[in-house]
């Protein structure tokens, strides 16, 4: 189905529909950490004992998340271009 020069184009828009998926998903990942980071100001959990760790693991897990999508899309748009 892929082969021929049809199969390039539709490998390509496969591609970029893909490379769009991930960025509306690191875009949603950014905007759960900016509510992440509105809850986190809005209980003020530093005043509380052991909240800097339960703070640290909440940002380290919503930051993890952004970065995975942002390698998937690198490494999606260094296959397609060195598919050319």
């Amino acid at each position: 189905l892929l082969q021929g020069h049809d199969g390039r184009a539709l490998e390509a828009q496969v591609g970029l529909k893909v490379l769009g998926d991930l960025a509306d998903e690191a875009l949603e990942g950014q905007l759960a950490d900016e509510q992440l980071g509105r809850l986190l100001v809005a209980t003020d959990l530093a005043e509380c004992d052991g909240a800097g760790s339960v703070t640290m693991r909440l940002l380290d897990a919503a930051g993890r998340r952004g970065a995975l999508a942002g390698r998937l899309r690198s490494e999606l748009l260094t296959r397609r271009l060195s598919s050319r």
